[in-house]
């Protein structure tokens, strides 16, 4: 939300987009009120610490009768599990919502009731994650490359790091299969949202 992937700009270059990616913050967008027609966020917004405010910026910036387009991961899906296990090692702050709860139908239609009507839900799964290792592999790979599973590492002791490490290899074991030596991540379950501004 606050940074923007390096690799976007290249691949809108190979693929001759012409689009213009702005650094934001998803719960102070930098645009104009009824700037857009459509807002989609893909696996971004949901991880935003108030959903409130995510709401109510997304309502700001779209235009009266403009869609909003989401896709969360779910509490199914093999991430949602992480970020479950990683919580139960270190607690998030008193009062913050797991992101995955973007990914319950029942949360995101109270969640837009006010602004938004035409709620549409359903669940799909995502792509497949290939992955040249085992699940012991993938956790080292996590520990180092993604935030959330870093930074849970970086403030637990040894003996809970091995309790996470285990745990996490657990839950990347049970959600994949392994074939020739390619571990695939198979549960990739999110929920896409489509709503449209009142």
């Amino acid at each position: 939300m606050r940074k923007t992937s390096s690799t976007a700009p290249a691949s809108a270059r190979e693929a001759n987009v012409d689009v213009r990616f702005d650094v934001g913050d998803a719960e102070n967008l930098p645009y104009a009120n009824a700037s857009f027609d459509v807002v989609i966020s893909f696996i971004g917004a949901m991880f935003a610490p108030r959903p409130d405010v995510v709401v109510a910026e997304f309502a700001r910036v779209l235009k009266p009768g403009g869609k909003l387009h989401m896709a969360n991961w779910t509490a199914a899906s093999m991430p949602g599990q992480m970020f479950k296990c990683v919580a139960g090692f270190v607690p998030p702050p008193p009062g913050l919502a797991s992101p995955v709860l973007w990914g319950d139908e029942d949360t995101v239609r109270q969640r837009l009731s006010s602004d938004f009507t035409d709620i549409k839900l359903s669940r799909r799964l995502y792509l497949h994650w290939h992955y040249p290792f085992d699940a012991a592999e993938l956790v080292k790979l996590f520990r180092t490359q993604f935030g959330p599973v870093k930074k849970a590492f970086e403030q637990i002791d040894l003996q809970q790091q091995q309790g996470l490490r285990s745990s996490l290899e657990k839950i990347y074991a049970d959600n994949s299969e392994t074939r020739n030596g390619v571990l695939t991540i198979m549960t990739g379950e999110l929920l896409e949202v489509e709503a449209m501004r009142r």
